[in-house]
């Protein structure tokens, strides 16, 4: 099989996986016993309130109607609209998109200078105290959750060791027009 064979299967199987995971997520959203009106607009909304939101968004539409609707938002882009910024989602997602990508970049650089260090250190020192401290803390870094492993560490550096400022992206100079 060739490379392009292969590409063009792989990209028709693209379709039913994406169609899928839409479904799978449409799903889930819909089995959490919450109303979503009620919870959007609030403890205090009044009935007709919730009414006007449910409307709005298609939740007193049947199940197959709503998901329609939610694929259909999805091809053109239209994510809804956050209820803690009142802002577009798309909006929210462009704003904050470049400090995820530096995040990445920085996090990849770190973690590949590091682990090829650390790789090499406990090659050379196989079977020693050294190498089973490496391998445990590389087991544990890969077994445990991102979020819970971020929050670790900013306990530890910050909060134990007082090494980095906790939280933002700048210390001691002008923050940018554009906040990210």
């Amino acid at each position: 099989m060739n490379l392009r064979s292969y590409a063009l299967r792989r990209l028709l199987f693209l379709f039913p996986v994406l169609l899928g995971v839409t479904l799978i997520t449409f799903t889930v959203s819909h089995l959490i016993p919450s109303d979503p009106a009620r919870i959007w607009a609030g403890a205090q909304a009044r009935p007709d309130q919730i009414n006007v939101i449910a409307s709005q968004y298609h939740l007193n539409e049947p199940i197959h109607i709503q998901y329609f609707y939610y694929l259909s938002d999805l091809l053109h882009f239209n994510l809804g609209v956050s209820p803690t910024t009142n802002r577009p989602v798309a909006q929210d997602l462009a704003d904050y998109f470049p400090a995820t990508v530096e995040l990445a970049i920085y996090s990849t650089f770190l973690i590949l200078l590091s682990g090829i260090f650390l790789g090499i250190l406990a090659a050379f020192r196989k079977h020693r105290i050294s190498d089973y401290i490496i391998r445990g803390v590389a087991a544990i870094g890969i077994s445990m959750p991102i979020f819970w492993l971020g929050l670790v560490l900013q306990l530890v550096f910050y909060y134990y060791l007082g090494l980095f400022p906790y939280g933002g992206r700048l210390s001691g100079v002008e923050p940018p027009l554009n906040i990210t």
